[in-house]
């Protein structure tokens, strides 16, 4: 970009509306490993996605 910087802001919802095919996505494996250690979604209180330490709380609502 020529060595200009950029900076923009983006609300959560708006957000989360955008990467909804890629938490369409992360459904398959999350159940696969429920499966895998016997546990079911009500069991699940909390999901962090590790990557900076980002706390995703669509991806708790997709198992609702």
């Amino acid at each position: 970009m020529d060595e200009k910087d950029v900076r923009g802001f983006i609300k959560r919802d708006e957000f989360e509306q955008i990467i909804v095919p890629i938490l369409e996505r992360v459904k398959g494996p999350m159940e696969e490993a429920l499966l895998d250690v016997g546990l079911l979604a009500e069991n699940i209180h909390v999901v962090e996605v590790v990557s900076l330490g980002s706390r995703v709380p669509a991806i708790i609502r997709i198992f609702k």
